[in-house]
């Protein structure tokens, strides 16, 4: 089987997989984010070059205190942004090594904000601003087909007009022509998801309403994830590039590491669960 199969196919069962985990409820969706996780801590440390079994197992222990650092419906980010930074503070402490005699190794901590603090707020993003008690499965799907049509409108924009190397450096692929043609067309996604898939009874299967999403809000997250998201990928490109590799990993066939896979993502996350809690 060849490598366009392989990669069909692996995308396939991955979208399945999320789709499935993100409709199981909390449940389901913390255990999205602990796979995500696992495997992004993993390759995090390998790319650093500060992978050991001591190494991994501190990550893989605070990353799991902070994921369920919170009640398990409290979306209210003002108290848990108060938790974490006790949280932070814990971890901090924690790290503490006598053989490199300093208070805190770095890229421990850093792999905290870069991959623990985004998922977490990810398992948030079901509950919106003053609705915290109601599971709407459609807010993580809407966050993930929004990444996915990001990548995807790049990469068709850039293909067909890209002239101007947007970082050729870390990622020669990209294009300018490729990041405005998908920021463009990546807020309108946003704009008809809200309009066929969140609006109350709309157009193609609705739901009861229990959002604060307006059509504005869905073309603003859709124009905004597809820029952060860029960056996103340009952040995991320059780490690859620095420990000279191609991917971060192999876990996904056809589509390399997990970082490889969610690396727009991460950074994706925060801006959706932000953003879609503004009035």
């Amino acid at each position: 089987m060849n490598n366009f199969w392989t990669r069909i196919i692996t995308g396939i069962f991955m979208i399945a997989a999320v789709i499935l985990l993100i409709n199981q409820g909390q449940i389901g969706i913390t255990i999205l984010a602990i796979i995500i996780g696992l495997g992004s801590h993993y390759e995090w440390l390998k790319l650093k070059g500060k992978l050991s079994k001591s190494n991994l197992a501190i990550s893989i222990f605070y990353f799991l205190i902070i994921l369920f650092f919170k009640q398990i419906n409290d979306s209210d980010l003002q108290n848990l942004f108060r938790s974490m930074s006790i949280l932070i503070i814990v971890v901090l402490g924690a790290n503490y090594t006598k053989r490199e005699n300093k208070i805190f190794n770095f890229d421990l901590i850093l792999n905290h904000i870069y991959i623990s603090v985004p998922l977490l707020l990810f398992t948030l993003t079901p509950y919106t601003k003053n609705i915290y008690n109601h599971y709407n499965a459609m807010l993580p799907i809407m966050l993930m087909v929004l990444v996915w049509s990001s990548d995807s409108w790049a990469y068709v924009s850039g293909k067909l007009f890209g002239k101007h190397k947007l970082a050729p450096s870390i990622s020669p692929g990209k294009t300018w022509e490729g990041l405005i043609g998908g920021t463009i067309l990546t807020g309108l996604t946003g704009y008809f998801f809200v309009k066929y898939l969140l609006e109350p009874g709309g157009g193609f299967i609705g739901t009861d309403g229990a959002h604060n999403f307006t059509l504005i809000k869905g073309l603003i997250l859709g124009i905004a994830i597809s820029i952060f998201g860029t960056m996103g990928d340009l952040f995991e490109s320059s780490l690859k590039r620095k420990a000279d590799v191609k991917d971060s990993g192999n876990i996904l066939p056809g589509h390399g590491g997990m970082l490889d896979r969610f690396d727009a993502f991460l950074f994706a996350a925060v801006v959706f669960t932000i953003v879609s809690r503004i009035p």
